[in-house]
């Protein structure tokens, strides 16, 4: 999955992001800045400010016979502003979700949460 991040972010730029201001859900924002940054600093013919707003909802979608969670849902949603240098703004709303099921397991449970985390973060940037 790493490989498909890095040649989408190495194709080459006509922008870079002169303010990068994240917040919400820690894991989310950790990767997203790690891969805007490669566009912050530089000079280029278009320059943009960038405000995210993260959020991430785990709800249980179905239960077996006796109550317990039987499958979940994990939903990302993104709130995107962006500032041209003429002082438009831009706003846009990502959604995306996934579903997964219940591991008696809770070490695999949480892995198979991270890699489904990770697929949504990798959607959402090719945003």
């Amino acid at each position: 999955m790493d490989v498909v991040i890095v040649q989408f972010f190495s194709k080459k730029t006509n922008f870079s992001i002169i303010e990068l201001a994240v917040s919400g859900d820690k894991k989310i924002n950790k990767v997203i800045i790690n891969k805007l940054n490669h566009y912050k600093g530089s000079k280029r013919e278009k320059s943009f400010s960038v405000i995210i707003n993260n959020s991430l909802d785990k709800q249980i979608s179905s239960k077996d016979s006796r109550g317990n969670p039987k499958t979940f849902k994990i939903n990302v949603i993104s709130k995107i502003k962006v500032k041209n240098s003429k002082g438009e703004i831009n706003e846009t709303i990502f959604s995306k979700s996934i579903n997964y099921d219940n591991k008696s397991n809770k070490f695999d449970l949480k892995n198979m949460k991270m890699k489904l985390l990770k697929i949504l973060e990798i959607k959402f940037l090719k945003k």
